[in-house]
């Protein structure tokens, strides 16, 4: 463990598949400077963003070409062009994106002291009814729907008073509206 100061910065650097958006539409000549330092093969430059790299050089020509056989008139509406696997899709079956970040905006009105609690309360209820080591651990389809419906009834009742904020939050502490 590095011990950090104020005014320290910590820098994390990562390769590949950690961007926001359709990799199509990345700068061609940011993934070749991906491809020069290293982070991404020439083979993952074309395969993941579409960019013709030849002899260290941006091959723009076929990086057009390959971009327009590739997308369709708009990717981003269409379906998805790579599989996170099924652990992952059943996962967001079960917790999809807009719901888990409106349990996140709620958790963050919370006070800290009890932040964890609320979210291991909600998401243990929800996981109480899939198999051990979900997602893992394949679930029925008849699972995954009730689950689906138990998560989304435990958000919509997030705007109901948090009866375990006031007593958690402690003596002259005035819980969030």
């Amino acid at each position: 463990m590095h011990p950090l100061r104020a005014g320290d910065r910590v820098v994390l650097r990562t390769s590949g598949a950690g961007g926001y958006g359709d990799p199509l539409r990345r700068d061609p000549h940011a993934v070749l400077d991906d491809v020069a330092a290293g982070l991404v093969s020439t083979g993952q430059a074309l395969e993941a963003y579409g960019v013709v790299v030849r002899d260290g050089a941006l091959d723009e020509a076929a990086t057009t070409a390959e971009r327009a056989g590739t997308a369709g008139p708009d990717r981003t509406e269409g379906p998805p062009t790579h599989a996170l696997g099924p652990e992952r899709e059943h996962w967001e079956r079960v917790f999809p994106g807009a719901l888990a970040d409106r349990l996140d905006r709620h958790l963050r009105t919370l006070p800290t002291t009890v932040r964890a609690a609320r979210r291991r309360e909600i998401l243990g209820g929800v996981l109480a009814g899939l198999p051990a080591r979900f997602p893992g651990t394949p679930a029925t389809d008849a699972a995954l729907d009730a689950a689906a419906r138990a998560f989304a009834d435990a958000v919509s009742g997030l705007d109901a008073p948090e009866p375990m904020v006031a007593a958690a939050a402690g003596p002259g502490v005035t819980p969030p509206a």
